[in-house]
């Protein structure tokens, strides 16, 4: 049911897709499939929670890519999220309007999405911090720079999603140099710090 719906989400869109059509394409009746998910709404976020698994099992096999340097894998985990939005233009668009997560059930599999995105995004930051030398405070501050990087990445990816006459790589290009330019430092152990104002 899930992979039947899936492919209809992906070729027509939410709005695209009835439950009439779903239950025929996957061999079952309505009221089952009503039985299964609820809602139309329930079945997507089943759909989206699925897609989210597949793309976090993509990322994690480039965060474990130790013969990659670390700005490397991250910038294949971002090519992969851009063509993930294109691939699922409707789908990524519905789960995050205007980069902010959805509401209701399918907002659930936003929030599953994103979390996994972020713990995946963690696990690398922490490599590349240990490999570089930090330790410490430094590394206590890896876990909320994931979760800001996670972020910027679903607000450009869906700002992307509604200006595709711009090349995909682009996006992810600019979104690479803005973060990394950052995270990099960062990871770095180098600290930004406002000059002191002078003594009288």
């Amino acid at each position: 049911m899930v992979e039947a719906a899936s492919a209809l989400f992906a070729e027509h869109g939410f709005g695209g897709v009835s439950m009439d059509d779903i239950a025929k394409a996957s061999g079952i009746t309505k009221p089952m499939l009503y039985a299964y998910f609820d809602s139309k709404e329930g079945l997507f976020a089943a759909c989206a929670q699925v897609a989210g698994e597949e793309l976090r099992d993509q990322l994690r096999e480039v965060s474990e890519r130790r013969e990659l340097a670390p700005d490397q894998r991250l910038w294949e985990g971002i090519h992969l999220v851009f063509r993930f939005v294109e691939e699922n233009h409707d789908s990524w668009l519905l789960l995050y309007p205007d980069g902010a997560l959805a509401s209701g059930s399918i907002g659930s599999g936003a929030i599953a999405a994103r979390d996994a995105m972020a713990d995946l995004l963690t696990q690398l930051f922490m490599r590349t911090a240990r490999e570089r030398g930090l330790s410490g405070d430094a590394l206590s501050h890896v876990e909320t720079i994931a979760h800001t990087f996670t972020a910027a990445t679903i607000a450009a990816a869906s700002r992307w999603a509604k200006h595709e006459d711009e090349p995909r790589d682009v996006a992810a290009l600019r979104l690479m140099n803005m973060l990394w330019m950052g995270c990099g430092a960062l990871l770095e152990g180098k600290l930004w710090v406002p000059e002191l104002p002078p003594q009288p």
